[in-house]
């Protein structure tokens, strides 16, 4: 079970080093997420919705992959298509597909929230470049975690809304996934981002050769 974030971000300040002794991790917080345990994917339409590559603030070299998923739908909409912005064009939306999906095993994930000893804050979340933030991956996945559970970037909303980084060998897993996946473009999504988001769903105009100007 995660650790309750604090009452403040905590730590602000860039992203530290990864201790020089990696046993230092052995003392990092952790929690496990039990199979079954629902969470949520934005993917692109046609692809599997398990797939683990090397891109994002927490990827891993090659042979070793991760996989973004959240605790909440919104949450994963903000961070795969919105990204911080107030307004997303309908055709980002056509090429998507969201998904409730079952967690497939256990996985023991590193809770950064709870890591304010080690000197992350939501700054583990949001500093740029990723390098930092990567050599964190690295280490915690040679320490044995199956992923990274962290403040997401993007949602406007905060709380005590979490992310998870999950690891895994590169490439799709064919496991199951249960339900359906829901165009992101349908009425009912596109409503969701429109009321409880706050965000702007732009349409092209009728006429081809009037210009569209993206503006954020």
């Amino acid at each position: 079970m995660m650790s309750e974030p604090p009452e403040t971000p905590g730590h602000e300040g860039p992203v530290p080093l990864v201790p020089d002794h990696r046993d230092a991790l052995r003392d990092f917080p952790r929690f496990e997420i039990p199979p079954g345990s629902t969470v949520w994917r934005v993917h692109t339409k046609g692809r599997r919705p398990w797939y683990f590559s090397d891109s994002g603030r927490f990827g891993l070299s090659p042979k070793a992959g991760t996989c973004y998923v959240a605790q909440d739908p919104l949450t994963s909409i903000c961070e795969s298509v919105i990204q911080g912005r107030t307004h997303v064009l309908h055709e980002d939306l056509q090429r998507k597909s969201i998904r409730s999906m079952p967690v497939p095993k256990i996985f023991a994930v590193a809770d950064s929230p709870a890591a304010i000893h080690f000197g992350l804050g939501r700054s583990f979340s949001t500093e740029e470049p990723y390098d930092r933030c990567r050599e964190w991956a690295a280490a915690l996945h040679a320490a044995g975690f199956g992923g990274v559970a962290y403040w997401p970037s993007h949602d406007p909303r905060r709380g005590d809304r979490v992310s998870y980084a999950l690891f895994d060998s590169m490439g799709a897993r064919r496991w199951k996934v249960g339900g359906r996946a829901d165009p992101l473009d349908s009425a009912l999504w596109r409503g969701r981002i429109g009321e409880d988001l706050k965000i702007q769903v732009l349409h092209p105009p009728d006429d081809p050769e009037m210009p569209f100007a993206e503006d954020f």
